[in-house]
């Protein structure tokens, strides 16, 4: 190799280098701003599950048994930041505009926010007009569900079969809303098969 040759073959490997980190850089920083998803499509849902609720009690164990579930989890810092707000007011549409709820789907909401925060929790359930059953002091359950602080909002929507149908963060082109119809429409589970 000529010493031309040498020079120009760097020049290049560097460039590919360079282009590379750029890539590689750039997708980190997408996935980081989209957050992790927390619990997979087809992995079991664990029961939700805090220090206290609010908006409702804390589902008995087998009562969600067969039964389409929307799990929300949130921040009070999240609502005020806005990405939170956005969710809850897509859930609330979405639950008025197919009347969910009436269908018999259960949404339940999480917070990892402590007994600290229970009045901003409160307000935040008032003020932006979350009706659904709420755990508060949630960390285990965020934790069960394998998602973070710092992913929050997260979405799951769960079948009848108690296995999750769809993650806010699904790649598929699918909207929630058709998750839910599709889980709707899903065969009921064997007795004792569902979640």
């Amino acid at each position: 190799m000529q010493p031309n040759d040498k020079r120009t073959f760097l020049m290049i490997a560097l460039l590919f280098l360079i282009a590379a980190g750029i890539v590689t850089t750039g997708t980190l920083a997408w996935r980081k701003r989209r957050g992790d998803p927390g619990l997979r499509v087809g992995a079991t849902a664990p029961m939700v599950e805090g220090a206290g609720w609010l908006n409702g009690d804390r589902p008995k164990p087998g009562s969600l048994k067969g039964k389409v579930v929307v799990v929300f989890a949130w921040t009070s810092s999240g609502i005020r930041r806005g990405p939170c707000t956005a969710v809850l007011r897509h859930l609330r549409q979405a639950d008025r505009e197919h009347k969910f709820a009436s269908r018999g789907v259960v949404f339940l909401g999480m917070t990892p926010d402590g007994e600290d925060d229970l009045s901003r929790i409160k307000n935040v359930l008032g003020s932006y007009g979350n009706p659904w059953p709420n755990a508060w002091g949630a960390e285990k359950s965020l934790a069960a569900y394998q998602v973070k602080v710092k992913d929050l909002p997260g979405v799951w929507v769960i079948g009848k079969d108690g296995k999750v149908v769809w993650n806010r963060r699904s790649i598929a082109a699918e909207s929630m809303v058709h998750a839910i119809e599709k889980a709707l429409a899903a065969p009921d589970p064997p007795a004792g098969k569902s979640g």
